[in-house]
């Protein structure tokens, strides 16, 4: 038997990781054989206690790794400038727009996806 989830984004054979209506209800014929219109899918969704949501904001390229290393490393010393009256300035590499395209997806509610 498979280790990856029957739910799941490549189980379902979808591009990304985004659940619309059309494409739960596309999940469903497949596993069921019965077609439920998009808009009917809300109600089954709703009757789940799923509901719809905006996955957290993150960097595809965020590094876990890197993040703690320079929190540990390089922070201290950023901090005791900050004490010394020093401009403290985050730059990322987001470009002209600090606020990336996050869509909506369905999800269980209380469980957020990122």
């Amino acid at each position: 038997m498979s280790s990856a989830p029957w739910w799941g984004r490549a189980a379902a054979r979808l591009p990304t990781d985004l659940w619309t209506l059309p494409r739960v209800a596309t999940v469903i014929e497949r596993l069921t054989g019965v077609h439920y219109h998009a808009g009917h899918v809300w109600y089954i969704l709703r009757g789940l206690h799923w509901s719809l949501q905006r996955p957290a904001r993150q960097a595809r390229e965020r590094d876990d790794r890197a993040i703690r290393q320079w929190r540990a490393t390089r922070w201290p010393a950023v901090k005791n400038a900050r004490r010394q009256r020093a401009w403290l300035v985050f730059e990322d590499e987001s470009g002209v727009s600090q606020l990336p395209v996050v869509r909506r997806t369905w999800a269980p509610r209380g469980q957020t996806p990122s």
